[in-house]
């Protein structure tokens, strides 16, 4: 239980009570999520007012500009009436009487001019209130004579006196009269001691009324309250702010309270765009049709499930047939079945397994002593070499195959075939090339080398000599140095070199280390 009471100055708007206690039961506040605001205690008494309006009878109504000249006119004697009226008034207890405005209307051949005076005692007594009120009832009173002499000033007023605008202003003369008084407040403020509607409420005919769900009042002394964003609403009436208006549910989502925090609609249910106050729960779809997933968004994701012999990937519609030899025999599914291998299916949409009808070879007949086996769903002859088609009926074209190779022509010949060759090939198939190389030689030490295919022979040269016959003399030397550890490459006839060592190396390509020779040599007669 949680206990609230406003600080010295204030108080509530509503009752007179100290505290207020609130009891949070099944995980929300009774007897309101919203604590009610405190307000300042006004150090002023509530305004104690005197309406009179007094009719002045006109054959046709006036402009706008001499309605406000007649107040104006009224409003000049002001400051006089003030003092008599507050001495009428006054007796053992001083009291104020204050003409606090006057407004001049048309009415039904008539004038009104509404007058509002204010009553204030130095004494704070309902007696002092009801006595200036009857002596103000009765000197409005244009019926009893001589009773009205002291406001004259307003009772007749003179319209030539107002400045012309291009036509004139009548004179007015009062006909009669009709007051009304009691203690009255501003707009947004109720009549408790002048206190003004706290946050979160407004003022209704005198009473401080919730904001309702869907809006707030963040100001106090209001009459009418504020409206949430759209797309959003209140938990509670009487919110004080605009934070108080929350996101509401919707569009696959719902919560307990219709506002966030959400969560998603179960399967085969859904909401829609958010609604006054969200959702607080999802729509069931209707029956015999579920959803897909979850959180859909609105009815069309109803979808009826697929039938027997159909399926999709979501077991709802649209659905597709079950394709050749498949089967399935229940409503809602995802995949079909497939027949056994020995069996299969007439057409598409099968939906029992006895829709699987057994594959009989018998009845297909293979010739050329073909065997006829069950692949697949359906009875095939396998066919002795030689033979083609269906049921192996046909002879097969001996070149269908294109047996012959480099370019090879291809001949039949009484079940069998030959191939005829190009020139420089040879073997059943063209499949040997003659040796390209026979009677080619290539100079300077150079090996032919036959590569595939034909007029492709190469010749491979010695170090030394390049060039596509090996003619070409190479200088070594410039082309790659041969000598190692600094040596100096000599160039010599026909694509020779000589190194000259630097001292400590030895060998062709002064790769030996003298001293290390040495070493080893030493080492082994120690041993």
């Amino acid at each position: 239980m949680c206990t609230i009471s406003c600080e010295k100055g204030y108080r509530f708007v509503d009752e007179e009570e100290v505290t207020k206690s609130f009891i949070c039961e099944s995980g929300s506040w009774s007897p309101s999520g919203i604590a009610p605001a405190c307000v300042p205690v006004s150090r002023e008494p509530a305004r104690y007012e005197f309406n009179v309006a007094i009719i002045y009878p006109s054959a046709s109504p006036v402009v706008e500009h001499c309605l406000k000249g007649y107040a104006s006119l009224a409003s000049a004697s002001f400051d006089s009436l003030d003092e008599v009226l507050s001495q009428r008034c006054s007796g053992s207890v001083q009291v104020f009487v204050r003409f606090l405005n006057a407004e001049f209307v048309n009415g039904n051949g008539t004038i009104i001019g509404n007058y509002t005076i204010q009553i204030l005692p130095t004494v704070l007594q309902n007696v002092f209130y009801d006595l200036c009120g009857l002596t103000l009832r009765t000197i409005f009173d244009l019926k009893i004579p001589g009773a009205s002499s002291t406001i004259q000033n307003i009772l007749s007023l003179n319209g030539d006196s107002i400045p012309s605008q291009g036509l004139g202003c009548s004179q007015l003369s009062a006909a009669h009269a009709f007051s009304s008084q009691g203690f009255a407040c501003a707009d947004g403020e109720v009549l408790r001691r002048k206190i003004p509607c706290p946050i979160g409420s407004v003022n209704v005919n005198n009473t401080c009324v919730s904001c309702p769900m869907g809006s707030y009042q963040d100001e106090q002394g209001q009459v009418a309250c504020k409206s949430c964003p759209e797309g959003t609403f209140t938990q509670y009436v009487g919110a004080h702010s605009q934070k108080s208006c929350l996101a509401m549910c919707g569009n696959g989502m719902y919560s307990r309270n219709g506002l966030v925090p959400c969560q998603v609609c179960p399967r085969h249910t859904f909401s829609g765009p958010p609604k006054a106050g969200g959702f607080k729960e999802c729509t069931p779809c209707s029956s015999g049709s579920y959803t897909a997933s979850l959180g859909s968004n609105g009815p069309s994701h109803c979808k009826q499930p697929c039938q027997p012999g159909t399926f999709s990937l979501s077991g709802l519609e649209p659905c597709s047939p079950c394709p050749l030899h498949h089967y399935q025999p229940a409503p809602g599914q995802q995949r079909c079945l497939q027949c056994s291998n020995q069996t299969a299916t007439i057409g598409e949409g099968g939906e029992a397994e006895s829709a699987c009808i057994a594959v009989d070879c018998a009845t297909k007949q293979c010739q050329n002593k073909a065997e006829c086996v069950i692949r697949d769903h359906r009875a095939i002859c396998e066919c002795r070499p030689g033979f083609v088609g269906d049921r192996c009926e046909l002879i097969e074209p001996v070149c269908a195959s294109s047996p012959c190779f480099n370019g090879g022509v291809c001949e039949a010949i009484a079940g069998t075939f030959r191939c005829i060759c190009p020139k420089n090939f040879t073997g059943a198939r063209c499949q040997i090339g003659t040796d390209e190389c026979i009677g080619v030689s290539c100079p300077n030490g150079g090996v032919c080398q036959d590569l595939p295919g034909f007029g492709t022979i190469k010749c491979l040269c010695r170090t030394g000599f390049s060039g596509p016959d090996c003619a070409e003399i190479e200088d070594i030397c410039s082309s790659a140095n041969p000598c190692r550890n600094g040596g100096d490459c000599i160039p010599l006839p026909l694509g020779r070199f000589k190194c000259k060592c630097l001292p400590g190396w030895e060998g062709p390509a002064c790769e030996i280390n003298i001293v290390l020779v040495v070493k080893q040599e030493k080492s082994a007669m120690v041993k």
